[in-house]
């Protein structure tokens, strides 16, 4: 298997998960949506210990946290069978910045997905990439932090990102039926702290107390702009939101 061929064409699929007081936070999460993908591609991973590459290589690296971890596992695309060995996965380590109890609200640009609601690939974190950065980066040169992917209308995810909606207390976020990424932490908000699912429209925007993103690395982040809407007031209600999944999360509420 020719895995540096099969990274440069885009045929793998990845976890990114944070690694923190020695601990890889949502492991069981993260390794569910690994086998789910790998299942959807036929990929045979028998005997496969992926938690032990990850500490292993951990331990070998040296590195202390806060780590970004980066788990990929590599195999072509386009034929049978696909049976991985050592040489398919890959673990790249990085530091990422400690969480913050006042983490910098940011600004999006709305911009059209590249992918359409039913494209199969949706559910899976492929490493193909290239069109959400490159769209990031559109919106970056427009002044802006990142980009809002929206699709006739209704608003979806950022390009590393869940988006949730706030009202009144209510946490919302898009379907996954409308061709969002399942992230993990989206899930925990669902399971644990009464997130629903629904649509949000970009004409409805005013009627929202503010939204906020959600992914492994920066957990929950503000949202304090969307084109050239601005949110106000909602400092305080975020700030409990985050109080409350922190103690959740550490008390093991949120396993």
């Amino acid at each position: 298997m020719d895995t540096d061929f099969l990274i440069t064409t885009g045929q793998g699929v990845f976890e990114t998960l944070r690694y923190e007081d020695g601990r890889l936070w949502f492991w069981e999460h993260h390794l569910q949506r690994l086998m789910r993908t790998l299942t959807y591609f036929a990929v045979d991973v028998s005997g496969t210990d992926f938690k032990s590459i990850v500490e292993d290589h951990i331990a070998q690296s040296g590195a202390e946290g806060p780590l970004r971890v980066k788990l990929l596992v590599v195999f072509p695309f386009d034929r049978l069978p696909k049976k991985i060995n050592e040489g398919s996965i890959r673990v790249y380590l990085n530091k990422t910045a400690p969480l913050s109890d006042r983490p910098e609200a940011l600004s999006l640009q709305t911009r059209p997905s590249p992918f359409s609601a039913d494209y199969p690939l949706n559910p899976f974190k492929t490493i193909n990439f290239g069109p959400f950065f490159w769209e990031r980066y559109q919106a970056g040169a427009a002044g802006f932090d990142d980009v809002l992917f929206f699709r006739d209308g209704r608003l979806l995810e950022t390009s590393v990102a869940n988006l949730f909606a706030v009202k009144d207390g209510q946490l919302f976020t898009p379907p996954v039926q409308e061709g969002v990424l399942p992230g993990v932490i989206r899930q925990m908000l669902l399971n644990y702290l009464n997130a629903r699912e629904q649509t949000i429209h970009w004409d409805n925007l005013q009627q929202y107390d503010y939204f906020f993103i959600t992914n492994s690395l920066i957990e929950l982040q503000p949202v304090k702009r969307v084109d050239r809407f601005e949110f106000e007031g909602y400092e305080e209600s975020f700030a409990r939101l985050l109080k409350k999944w922190r103690a959740a999360k550490e008390t093991g509420m949120i396993p």
